[in-house]
């Protein structure tokens, strides 16, 4: 199956959602569900057996992610996640109870995490840009001081920033 180009899917997308008159998952396997749409192999291309089991991965990793630790800070209840992605790999989870005993291991995890908030605020960067709704310089502030942050906390091994 070929991958399809970002206009190609952004061309099918929209047909839908002119179709619909609005764009849902819901949607999209609904017309993907006739063989001879463009989205069907990719949507329907796995056996249901395989279906099934990537869903349970799915429900499976949501029940990992939804585990909070609690602790306080002087007065502040702080919630932050039990178990993060484990670093260096695409697959598996650690224990942040045994991520903050290994100085090395929770300085690689804060990289990994710094490293994907700061995707999210250049999406927000483009799309603010895109929409037009937010003075660019903040936002190029915004992402600026991130940067520093991040760089500091990339270069500070075992947390010494």
């Amino acid at each position: 199956m070929a991958r399809l180009s970002n206009d190609e899917l952004k061309a099918i997308l929209k047909g839908i959602e002119k179709k619909h008159s609005t764009l849902t998952r819901e949607a999209v396997v609904r017309e993907a569900a006739a063989t001879d749409h463009p989205l069907h192999p990719h949507i329907f291309g796995e056996t249901a057996q395989e279906a099934a089991h990537q869903r349970r991965l799915d429900l499976a990793g949501e029940l990992i992610r939804r585990v909070r630790v609690e602790f306080r800070i002087e007065t502040r209840v702080i919630s932050a996640p039990a178990y993060v992605h484990r670093p260096g790999t695409t697959a598996g989870y650690v224990s942040t109870e045994v991520v903050r005993k290994d100085r090395h291991q929770s300085h690689e995890v804060l990289v990994q995490e710094f490293r994907a908030a700061g995707q999210h605020l250049r999406r927000a960067r483009d799309l603010a840009a895109y929409l037009d709704r937010v003075e660019r310089t903040k936002v190029e502030q915004l992402v600026k001081d991130f940067d520093a942050c991040f760089y500091s906390v990339e270069l500070s091994p075992f947390g010494t920033a």
